[in-house]
């Protein structure tokens, strides 16, 4: 098994006693909701704090009603960046009802960096539960199409537990297995990671 397979796996074995439960969609004007473009060095942390609190036309989209603002954090090594960025806003903006979406880079590292995407749609309603799974399956899809990494530091919980398997691959046999081995009785964080659930699969998403 290569190393970083390996390292996957144990990853998302630590994850299952540690992870909560994913977030509900954000409300808009929630501190998430947010588009931090860049600081220049020398501005004052006045301007820094600003951008880290929600963005005027976001505030905007929480006073006309029928919203659904998020955000999506991944990661992924800097090759693969670029597309990643570029396709998983047009992935995003196909959605219908999508009103805007854009991206920042939150963290850096020798080897690759975090995206954070930030997207709101306008739906009816009855329908902010569709468009927000329609959103996150589109977004994640292309994150995964290019090798990009499932989170970041939000977890998976239980909106992204559909995607696991996808994002391990084979190595998703070998967490279910050692799952089962290690909480024989699924009481440990049922229901997440897509993993078998004595107690029933979660009724969202």
């Amino acid at each position: 098994m290569k190393k970083s397979s390996l390292w996957t796996i144990l990853t998302a074995v630590s994850l299952l006693f540690l992870a909560s439960v994913a977030a509900e969609p954000l409300a808009a004007g929630q501190p998430e909701a947010q588009a931090a473009p860049f600081v220049a060095a020398g501005e004052s942390a006045s301007a820094l704090t600003a951008l880290r609190t929600p963005r005027p036309r976001l505030r905007a989209f929480g006073k006309s009603g029928g919203l659904v603002v998020d955000t999506m954090e991944i990661t992924g090594p800097w090759a693969a960046l670029p597309a990643i960025y570029d396709d998983t806003i047009a992935a995003i903006e196909a959605v219908g009802g999508t009103l805007a979406v854009s991206s920042h880079q939150s963290h850096a590292y020798t080897d690759g960096a975090c995206l954070y995407f930030t997207f709101a749609g306008r739906t009816e309603p009855e329908d902010r539960e569709a468009y927000y799974r329609a959103a996150w399956d589109a977004g994640t899809g292309a994150v995964l199409d290019h090798g990009g990494a499932l989170s970041h530091h939000h977890g998976v919980g239980l909106n992204r537990s559909r995607f696991v398997p996808r994002a391990l691959g084979e190595a998703f046999g070998v967490l279910q297995s050692m799952k089962h081995a290690l909480d024989p009785n699924g009481i440990l964080n049922p229901g997440k990671f897509g993993l078998d659930d004595p107690f029933g699969s979660p009724e969202w998403p």
